[in-house]
């Protein structure tokens, strides 16, 4: 029997490239995706918009182990050496006593003094507000714990840091290389080992595998300085949700991002505003997050291109996830090295002298993120989208007239193809230049359900709101 052909749908139907990760297995072999871009709402609706480039800021390479501020310079640590980013100047960090770990760093507590903390030793940092550089001394108290957790804390003129069994010990007051033995407390031993310490507001956050508490200045709040530790807890301040992995943790604009776990199995993307813990992870990014082990991560936060992003690496996936916080989204970020996709290669953010700098992790080299810059150091920037599955209310077949292509005339081309079998072959490669102000495609074939796949790679900006396809419904 033949079938009858209906009258065509009444106005255009809506293909957009702006879908949330929506895995099925956590694997990202199938289902929609962004890649190298997130959305943003215009007036004709949401765009897809291509994420900044990066450009060399420091060619020195090595391992990729941290940064920080003194004195109003930039510094970035690269196998075991302190380098100014404008190069001039290096310093070997002394008596390392395990090579290749991440420093954690506090910046200017007072001006001019900085800290660096790896898992096995201190540091200060004294710098001279006059001239780049400075030197380093290495804190040997011997109440100074021999192994610490990630990060490092500076309130109220005390330095804390963790041990891996959870104790958090602090220094004298204003004096960084000093460790009174009785400067210590314990959270209760039921939320697990040391993870992780953080400043959030004006409370340290002690991290554990299987919860966190909040710790005040208690002396201060009461106008009292006394012997032994400063720190109280907060009240109601503790819960049973911990940390996946210290290196996870980020502060942006007074709220905290961190991968959690707890006592019940499975990670979450979490957040501390305040003392309020929200989960802002989708189930499909908890599919993603269960699939890794969590023994290797790096994340940061930075706001660029008016847009605030949460980006962390699960390097055993190879797999880069940016969380947008105004757009509440979440997409996948990636680099082109030596011709091959792989995770997206910065870390270790750092405002440093008025730019937003990065560090790539794979080489230790310093980058700029530039939203006028539209390639990066290692290569062209691959954009994709990737849509659901369209069916557009119906399963009978659908029969594509044309394809409208709706974005900015820019002097480049998109390439789109399709999958009519749930995302087993794509077929039917289409090139769109995107300089003509009319951007279509035309004879689209037939489907029952299709799903629709956009590409782009050149060193020129991108934004596309979406595509409007003139359908004809047929009667089976």
């Amino acid at each position: 029997m033949t079938s009858q052909v209906q009258q065509p749908l009444q106005a255009p139907q809506i293909v957009s490239w702006c879908h949330p990760i929506g895995t099925r297995d956590g694997t990202l072999s199938k289902d929609a995706k962004v890649i190298n871009a997130f959305m943003e709402q215009t007036e004709n609706g949401m765009a897809l918009v291509k994420r900044p480039g990066t450009v060399p800021i420091l060619t020195v390479f090595g391992a990729a182990q941290g940064c920080f501020n003194c004195s109003g310079y930039a510094y970035y640590i690269i196998g075991d050496t302190i380098h100014h980013i404008s190069g001039g100047f290096s310093l070997t960090i002394p008596s390392v006593t395990t090579n290749g770990q991440q420093y954690y760093c506090v910046s200017d507590v007072p001006t001019g003094i900085s800290f660096i903390k790896s898992a096995s030793g201190l540091w200060k940092f004294t710098g001279d507000p006059a001239v780049v550089g400075g030197t380093l001394t290495k804190v040997t108290d011997a109440n100074y714990p021999a192994t610490t957790v990630p990060g490092i804390v500076y309130l109220d003129g005390i330095l804390y840091v963790m041990n891996p069994i959870g104790t958090v010990q602090g220094s004298a007051i204003d004096d960084g290389m000093t460790w009174p033995a009785l400067n210590f407390i314990q959270a209760d031993f039921v939320l697990g080992a040391g993870a992780g310490i953080a400043r959030h507001l004006n409370f340290l956050v002690a991290y554990y595998t299987k919860g966190t508490q909040f710790y005040y200045d208690a002396n201060a709040a009461n106008g009292q300085v006394t012997q032994g530790t400063q720190l109280g807890p907060v009240g109601n301040a503790n819960w049973t949700t911990g940390l996946a992995n210290g290196d996870s943790i980020v502060e942006i604009t007074d709220v905290q991002y961190f991968l959690a776990t707890g006592h019940t199995r499975g990670v979450i993307a979490a957040t501390f505003n305040g003392l309020e813990l929200s989960v802002i992870s989708t189930p499909y990014v908890e599919k993603i997050l269960a699939r890794s082990t969590m023994a290797s991560v790096h994340a940061f936060g930075i706001r660029t291109a008016g847009h605030s992003f949460y980006v962390v690496t699960l390097v055993d996936l190879n797999v880069t996830l940016c969380y947008d916080i105004a757009a509440n989204q979440w997409y996948l970020w990636s680099s082109l090295v030596g011709g091959t996709e792989q995770y997206f290669v910065g870390g270790n953010y750092l405002n440093g002298q008025g730019r937003d700098l990065i560090q790539d992790m794979t080489t230790g080299a310093v980058l700029q993120m530039d939203p006028l810059t539209y390639q990066d150091v290692s290569g062209l920037i691959p954009v994709t989208a990737i849509t659901p599955l369209y069916d557009y209310g119906t399963i009978n077949w659908k029969r594509v007239a044309a394809i409208f292509f709706l974005g900015d005339i820019i002097n480049t081309n998109i390439t789109v193809s399709i999958s009519d079998d749930d995302y087993q072959t794509w077929k039917n490669w289409k090139t769109i230049a995107l300089s003509t102000v009319r951007k279509m495609l035309q004879r689209g074939g037939r489907f029952r359900r299709r799903a629709f796949q956009m590409k782009h790679m050149d060193n020129t900006p991108l934004r596309l709101v979406d595509a409007r396809a003139d359908l004809t419904i047929m009667d089976s």
